[in-house]
């Protein structure tokens, strides 16, 4: 409550034996985004690539929405694990 992150706080983090949760916290975050930094990053060049075809009139509107919508769907796919990275990057090379 109020801004109060409980992977911070000073008791006994779960899994652990002697470890506090503020000395486990952040070495967890950092593990848990790491896992998906790569499916960010493809996504973001995606959208990156596809806005600049939509703003110089390569793309419609419509065409651009699809396409960030199929594109979204494969980010979400891959963060939950049912692509691998390899097939997300060939499918967003295809886009």
């Amino acid at each position: 409550m109020g801004g109060y992150d409980t992977r911070y706080c000073m008791r006994i983090a779960p899994g652990e034996a002697t470890k506090a949760c503020r000395q486990v916290g952040a070495h967890r975050k950092e593990k848990q985004r790491n896992g998906t930094e790569f499916v960010r990053k493809e996504y973001q060049k995606v959208y990156n690539r596809l806005r600049g075809r939509k703003n110089r009139g390569i793309i419609s509107v419509d065409e651009w929405n699809r396409q960030v919508a199929t594109a979204q769907g494969l980010k979400e796919s891959a963060i939950k694990g049912a692509i691998s990275d390899t097939e997300l990057s060939q499918r967003f090379a295809k886009m």
